[in-house]
């Protein structure tokens, strides 16, 4: 596993795999892969079947892949706890290839997310229906702590994407976050979407004591309605149809696209 210590070695290092054949789950931003460098926490491997990107989280290392030859395998030490993301389109199927790949290496299916969309028609229609009436604002600087704090509320540590305190004040300075402020002061909900244009729902967080009183339906309305969005997308646990029925009330709907999470946990002493 080698560090990466400079954004200069990215554009050839995955140069030769953005070509017909190569799965691959890598969707990072050039501003990720400088912060993650930034950090020292950006590192790859490279073997005859394919590359992997390595990104140190806290506690665990998060995977992208490109895979050339699913039947040959990295001889790497993940030193840890690892989790994968495979995204998959209906025709691809329910276990193919990929999925021995991460088997065979000691990955087992955990978890798995479906992708909702929504047409911009979608969004003014659903941006017309009355939510409950809730203080919400574009989260700032100040805020930073507290979204931290409902961030590891919400969110599995592993699963959840988190994002560590430098992306979550990069996207505060962007304006991706929305706060919602709870009746007797502090934040009782956030909503955190991609940059523009992508306009992807990323994290939607409600604290423990405010849910089932419509904050969840009142930060998406909210969104929607600032963001006026031609196409947005969201991801959620396929087993979660509370989340899935309110993306469903807010002009959401499934596409067909699911990804499934694959984990690999620190063997046993």
């Amino acid at each position: 596993m080698k560090p990466i210590e400079d954004y200069a070695e990215i554009p050839p290092l995955l140069a030769g795999y953005f070509r017909r054949g190569v799965r691959t789950n890598h969707f990072l931003s050039a501003a990720d892969h400088q912060a993650d460098i930034a950090a020292k926490n950006l590192y790859c491997h490279t073997w005859p079947g394919g590359l992997l990107l390595i990104r140190q989280r806290e506690g665990y290392r998060r995977l992208y892949f490109f895979i050339t030859d699913p039947k040959s395998l990295p001889t790497l030490d993940f030193g840890g706890i690892a989790v994968t993301e495979i995204p998959s389109r209906p025709r691809d199927g329910e276990d193919g290839e990929l999925f021995q790949f991460w088997r065979r290496i000691g990955f087992e299916r955990t978890l798995e997310r479906l992708r909702l969309q929504c047409s911009g028609e979608a969004v003014e229609a659903a941006a017309r229906i009355p939510a409950p009436p809730l203080p919400i604002r574009r989260a700032t600087a100040a805020d930073s702590a507290a979204l931290g704090r409902l961030y590891a509320e919400c969110f599995d540590p592993y699963f959840g994407c988190i994002p560590n305190q430098e992306e979550r004040n990069r996207a505060l300075a962007g304006g991706q976050i929305f706060c919602a402020e709870g009746e007797t002061g502090g934040l009782c909900g956030l909503i955190g979407t991609s940059p523009p244009p992508y306009n992807e729902i990323r994290h939607l967080a409600v604290a423990g004591d405010r849910r089932g009183k419509g904050v969840a339906s009142a930060l998406v309305r909210h969104y929607l309605m600032a963001a006026r969005p031609k196409k947005g997308l969201v991801w959620t646990g396929a087993r979660n149809e509370a989340a899935i029925r309110l993306y469903e009330n807010c002009g959401y709907s499934g596409d067909g696209w699911k990804s499934t999470v694959f984990m690999r946990k620190e063997e046993s002493r």
